[in-house]
């Protein structure tokens, strides 16, 4: 979470909405922080996809966030 300009805590349990390849267009910084979790992770989605969990720290210009 980021409020008035400073990283405060960080951010879980949550759920982006809308379509990914516009989120994807809407990077507008990537940190060089990347963190991959070295696990098995599978996509549930009418599939059973293998996925990986993890990425770096990415500013985004707009994004829907939904949870809890």
């Amino acid at each position: 979470m980021i409020e008035n300009g400073r990283l405060t805590m960080p951010v879980k349990d949550i759920n982006i909405i809308g379509n990914g390849p516009q989120a994807l267009a809407d990077l507008l910084m990537v940190g060089n922080d990347a963190c991959i979790e070295n696990a098995s992770w599978t996509c549930g989605k009418e599939q059973n996809a293998p996925v990986s969990c993890g990425m770096p720290t990415a500013l985004v210009k707009e994004l829907t966030v939904g949870g809890e």
